[in-house]
């Protein structure tokens, strides 16, 4: 579960919340998880409050660095599967599909047919009070 080699330099907040954080550095907590939290080590994040030091337990730089490639190795990765995945074909919008079935051209006039019934006429076009309109639903005569 904890295979991430960041893990070491942070702590969970919670022993049963792996989603929140706290840097073994600063002392700063993050929500998240290990991912936010190597973005707090690197300063690599707009979304995730940066690693501003600390006298008394400074950050080594190995430590920054490492965060740094973790971060790196997962775009990488990411990139990778994406550019498999096009390969394949998958998620490409404009690949075609054959089709099953006929494809049918409707006609101006196909469409919004008639039920024949007046059942509701008049309701939204009528000139009257809403209540007018209720016993016209209702079939009571005005």
């Amino acid at each position: 579960i904890m295979s991430d080699p960041a893990w070491q330099w942070c702590t969970r907040v919670n022993p049963k919340d792996r989603l929140r954080v706290k840097c073994n550095y600063c002392k700063q907590i993050i929500s998240g998880g290990i991912s936010r939290f190597k973005n707090h080590i690197a300063s690599t994040h707009s979304d995730v409050a940066a690693y501003t030091g600390s006298q008394e337990n400074p950050l080594p730089a190995y430590v920054k660095h490492q965060c740094m490639e973790l971060l790196n190795a997962v775009k990488a990765n990411r990139i990778e599967k994406e550019m498999q995945d096009a390969e394949e074909g998958y998620g490409d919008p404009h690949e075609e599909e054959e089709s099953e079935g006929e494809d049918v051209d409707l006609e101006e006039e196909d469409v919004g047919v008639s039920l024949g019934t007046d059942k509701g006429k008049d309701i939204m076009h009528g000139s009257g009070s809403s209540a007018t309109a209720t016993r016209k639903r209702r079939g009571a005569s005005a």
